[in-house]
């Protein structure tokens, strides 16, 4: 599927021969390029751009954390940063009633286009990418588009506190200002446009790695990948180290480690035992510390005990599954196979995977997002043609669930996360099934 599926097939007729060919297909020879992703060596992942990137960082201690038998994490004493749990927001009462198996539309998704490109193109900031939760603010954000989406870079945020809107929260770079000689190559970011923040990541790719740190109240970029848009004319290639969006000072600010740069076409999910990243694909198993803003561990595929023949695969979804503290990566357009990841946090190398023995099928989404839903135990998401699609890890079973109450459609991409605090998915669906916003309670 093309990002551009994320628009209604009437808007998208007049654009398939140009993405045909800038994904690398070969019209002349029937070849559409609509069933595949961008034209990628997907074993080695994207081309990547490294340098001596300069960072605003100032934490520079390697996380170190204990738990208690709740399982909060407390990192004050080993890197001096406050991870009591803040003051959790209350509730939205308009998701009282909505009742398990029920679905909610929450309206349209909306956004400011950059100046000089297609306002429907707009959709596209899912394109091959997907949002995270941010529980300390109780909303959705997301950031995303690149090659045969949008080069909308803005982050965009949906409150759930409130009446659900979506807001961009700062300008997009305008089309004018997507020139070479305004890229930092070294951080992979747009140097100046209209309004700021700058410096700030070009609009790429981002499949499952838009992440949030809830200690440290950021939204984190575990990886970029193919930033060729429309109105850009700075290439397809142009990446970076990991980035990190500091809401309190409205900045963008990047690891000075150029290692971060190369997670490729991975899945990504937040550790809440250490408060790192763990980042899993094609080219292997990563660790990443926020804190002091480094990668700590990194191990090639083929290094990864219990490997063996199970193909990984790329721009797969990974879920961390508490109770029996395991991280479950879902292999898309396999019927529902689930590979397990099990992380030796004291010796990341010794780290295992096995391939999980399921019954039942799963979601037919070709590159879905999936999140672990607390109450029912479930890892859920895979949203496609109005069904809900439901893992159990304690019992290896696929289940699905046709949702009432509305006709959501097909998810778009990784575009799926859960709402802690209201019990509830919040997903967004593709062009063809409307574009717009759903909440659905699982029971």
């Amino acid at each position: 599927m093309l990002a551009l599926d994320l628009l209604p097939s009437t808007r998208r007729l007049a654009w398939l021969p140009a993405i045909a060919l800038a994904c690398g297909a070969n019209p002349a020879a029937g070849d559409t390029g609509l069933d595949t992703e961008p034209s990628t060596d997907a074993e080695s992942g994207p081309a990547t751009t490294q340098g001596s990137a300069t960072t605003t960082a100032t934490a520079t201690t390697t996380a170190t954390t204990t738990a208690d038998a709740t399982g909060d994490v407390d990192t004050t004493a080993s890197t001096g940063v406050d991870t009591d749990d803040p003051p959790q927001p209350d509730a939205n009462p308009l998701f009282d009633d909505l009742q398990p198996g029920e679905v909610m539309d929450l309206g349209p998704f909306t956004c400011t286009p950059p100046d000089g490109e297609e306002d429907y193109l707009c959709l596209g900031v899912f394109g091959y990418g997907g949002m995270t939760f941010d529980p300390n603010g109780h909303r959705v954000l997301s950031f995303g588009g690149g090659h045969a989406t949008t080069m909308n870079d803005s982050i965009h945020a949906l409150d759930l506190a409130g009446t659900p809107a979506w807001t961009s929260l700062y300008e997009p770079t305008p089309c004018s200002a997507m020139t070479p000689d305004n890229v930092d190559a070294a951080l992979g970011a747009w140097i100046s446009g209209a309004s700021g923040p700058f410096p700030r990541p070009v609009s790429a790719h981002t499949y499952d790695l838009v992440a949030f740190a809830p200690e440290l109240d950021e939204m984190i970029l575990l990886g970029r990948s193919f930033t060729g848009g429309y109105c850009s004319g700075a290439g397809n290639d142009i990446s970076g180290p990991i980035a990190h969006f500091v809401p309190e000072l409205d900045a963008w600010e990047f690891s000075g480690d150029p290692s971060t740069a190369s997670v490729g076409l991975a899945g990504a999910e937040y550790d809440p035992t250490t408060g790192h990243f763990v980042t899993f694909g094609p080219s292997g198993l990563s660790i990443y510390d926020p804190v002091g803003r480094t990668m700590i561990a990194s191990i090639g595929a083929d290094d990864i005990p219990g490997i063996g023949d199970i193909d990984v695969g790329y721009a797969n979804h990974m879920t961390y599954f508490p109770p029996d503290d395991t991280f479950y990566y879902v292999l898309r357009g396999t019927g529902g196979q689930v590979v397990a990841l099990h992380l030796d946090r004291e010796t990341p190398a010794a780290s295992s995977v096995e391939l999980v023995a399921t019954s039942g099928t799963g979601s037919p989404h070709v590159e879905p997002g999936y999140d672990y839903d607390p109450v029912n135990h479930i890892i859920g998401g895979g949203v496609a043609d109005s069904t809900f699609y439901a893992f159990d890890p304690a019992t290896g079973a696929w289940t699905s669930t046709a949702m009432q109450g509305g006709a959501p459609g097909t998810q778009t991409f990784h575009a799926l996360v859960y709402d802690a605090i209201d019990g509830i998915f919040v997903f967004v669906s593709e062009g063809d099934s409307g574009g717009h916003t759903w909440a659905y309670r699982h029971g």
